[in-house]
């Protein structure tokens, strides 16, 4: 009703405007007539209802603003809250209770049993690791494709069940030992494919292994101690013996529970050993010298010396006179040949050097019938004659980077296995 007054009012303040005011303010040329002035109040207040919406009842009015002030809140608390979702539909209290974070990410939680097995392989570090005794190693069969066919050397089998890598080989017909960095020495039935047992306790990498085949005794090298097990009294280690000449009728390294760094004064890191083919004898790299042990009484009989640097690596061949034969090669790039008698005591020298010298320390050697191989630091490989003592060819960068030992096991540095 409010609204019906209100445009009275207005029909007649428009009514009374044009009726009245100068015709020239509007440019026309003549003065409006009654019925003109009524005419265009008509038209002007049509065209004003057809284009005005009617303005709403004041309870309507507070009802629209009421829904869209709730409209208003839900879109600013959707758009300004940190967990994604609206607090209009959360329970009051408005502001959230705190709760603690949970630190571990999807990947944590996807990859926890990896994580676990890593650990229980850093642990090898600081003490013996029982997994190689709770999960037995394996040997399966290598797959063969068509461009390994074609190879000169060709991997059948892979013995798979050290916890790091494989530094050392040694095999028989029936036997295979593995001597790794996880500290244990491996034996392995070739015939079945199943691992045998397991020698532990080794203070560091196990870095050499041999195996007589007369005596049934085991030889394992880490850092400065020689380890004797008898396979046949349940992997028993009998002797222990030290670069020094020392002899323990004990195994004096099982004690340790981590893993051994330092050298005891007065030893020496040895690199390497060799075995004397009927067993009696034994040839170990330490320093600048290699130390002979008489295996019948495990006495320490001499040293074999010339080397101005530490001897790397050895080899043991036996001549038609019953002499020994001793190839050693060291970091003060030389090689030399030594011929060790029956009963031989104390310091004995060399009776070849070979010439020319490697441009880096010697790292194999190897006898293959009347020829000696030698690979070096250098990268390079050297072919010699040991009638004459003269180099027959060498081959400059045979690889790409030099190998530790002799050992040709690319994958077992790497992956903790050993191609066979």
């Amino acid at each position: 009703m409010c609204g019906a007054l209100k445009l009275k009012r207005l029909f007649f303040w428009v009514f009374f405007f044009l009726s009245f005011m100068p015709h020239q303010v509007f440019g026309w040329g003549k003065k409006l007539t009654h019925g003109e002035v009524e005419l265009i109040t008509v038209i002007f207040f049509r065209t004003k209802q057809t284009s005005r919406v009617p303005e709403p009842s004041p309870s309507f009015r507070r009802k629209t603003y009421d829904r869209g002030g709730e409209k208003a809140g839900k879109t600013k608390e959707q758009k300004f809250s940190d967990s994604g979702t609206s607090e209009a539909s959360l329970s009051p209290p408005s502001s959230p209770t705190s709760r603690s974070r949970n630190e571990k990410n999807v990947f944590s939680r996807l990859t926890v049993s990896q994580g676990s097995s890593s650990c229980q392989q850093d642990k090898s570090d600081e003490s013996d690791s029982s997994l190689s005794e709770v999960h037995r190693g394996i040997i399966n069969p290598f797959p063969t494709s068509k461009s390994n066919k074609t190879s000169l050397v060709q991997c059948m089998h892979i013995a798979e069940g050290h916890n790091k890598a494989v530094l050392c080989v040694d095999a028989t017909d029936d036997l295979l030992f593995t001597g790794s960095k996880d500290r244990t020495c491996k034996v392995w039935n070739l015939v079945t494919g199943q691992e045998i047992m397991s020698l532990g306790g080794h203070p560091n990498n196990v870095v050499s292994v041999k195996y007589c085949n007369y005596t049934s005794l085991v030889f394992t090298v880490s850092t400065s101690y020689i380890k004797v097990w008898d396979i046949r009294d349940s992997a028993k280690c009998i002797k222990t013996l030290t670069s020094s000449g020392q002899v323990m009728a004990w195994d004096s390294c099982a004690g340790s529970q981590s893993r051994t760094v330092t050298i005891p004064p007065g030893e020496n890191q040895i690199n390497q050993i060799a075995l004397k083919p009927t067993g009696t004898f034994l040839y170990a790299a330490a320093g600048n010298a290699v130390r002979m042990w008489d295996l019948k009484r495990f006495q320490s009989t001499g040293k074999l010396t010339g080397h101005l640097g530490p001897v790397m690596c050895l080899t043991v061949d036996q001549v038609a006179s019953g002499q020994d034969l001793i190839i050693t090669g060291s970091k003060d790039h030389y090689i030399k040949m030594f011929d060790i008698s029956e009963g031989a005591l104390g310091a004995i020298s060399p009776t070849h050097c070979f010439e020319p010298p490697h441009y880096d320390g010697i790292e194999a050697v190897v006898i293959s019938g009347d020829n000696l191989f030698s690979g070096s630091r250098d990268n390079g490989l050297k072919k010699w004659d040991l009638s004459r003592k003269d180099l027959l060819y060498q081959v400059p960068n045979a690889h790409k980077d030099w190998r530790p030992n002799g050992e040709d096991l690319e994958s077992s540095w790497l992956t903790g296995r050993a191609d066979i």
